[in-house]
């Protein structure tokens, strides 16, 4: 294995976020402050790379799904940008950029966070929030969830809406339905209806009563 030059550590590649969310953005590092003191010697530096990370660049089909294998070592005072840390034994990074990857992690938010799914999404914004297009999109939708985009947050919606119905929290039927990002209360109580087989207020003065399961 070689040591790594200045002329193979920079690829040259463009870097765009894995993925996004409204709190967070989760990009590829760049090991800036590592490329520049292996440029100066200050780093004893050994790795094959693909992408984005340094070393000397392998082709995709050899070891494929690895990002980056080999190590460096710092023996002196890591002055040269990195916030002082210990790496000892062994890494293995691989990296998830995969667009059905990122449609999971998107739907797994809109499923678990009731901030997320209450926002006014449409499908061109979600396709923009996951940098894809419409059809990639809709397709990865399909595969994970056997659902629609709109009809998945919907029904995101909607069981987040009958568990607060069920709680009894003191909120009123439509507040229940803004907060949980349906614009209006009769949009909401006709796709509860549809949802549920039962009106809202049904669904409340019969809390004892099974949920009719949606065909």
């Amino acid at each position: 294995m070689q040591n790594s030059s200045a002329k193979n550590i920079e690829h040259g590649v463009t870097t765009k976020p894995t993925y996004q969310t409204r709190r967070a953005r989760y990009e590829i590092d760049r090991c800036e402050p590592q490329n520049r003191a292996i440029e100066t010697g200050r780093i004893l530096f050994h790795a094959l790379t693909k992408g984005h990370y340094p070393g000397t660049p392998v082709p995709e089909n050899i070891l494929s799904g690895l990002s980056n294998i080999g190590f460096w070592n710092a023996g002196g005072a890591q002055d040269w940008g990195l916030d002082e840390h210990r790496n000892e034994g062994i890494e293995i990074m691989f990296l998830l950029t995969s667009r059905q990857r990122t449609v999971e992690l998107f739907l797994g938010e809109v499923e678990s966070n009731p901030a997320i799914s209450q926002e006014p999404w449409t499908i061109n914004s979600m396709v923009e929030h996951c940098g894809m297009g419409v059809t990639a999109f809709s397709k990865y939708c399909r595969e994970l969830v056997n659902s629609g985009p709109m009809e998945f947050l919907n029904h995101c919606r909607l069981e987040r809406a009958a568990q607060q119905l069920r709680e009894k929290n003191g909120l009123s039927i439509t507040e229940i339905a803004l907060a949980c990002g349906f614009n209006s209360s009769q949009y909401f109580a006709t796709r509860f209806r549809q949802h549920f087989k039962m009106s809202p207020s049904r669904f409340v003065s019969e809390p004892g009563k099974p949920v009719p399961k949606n065909e």
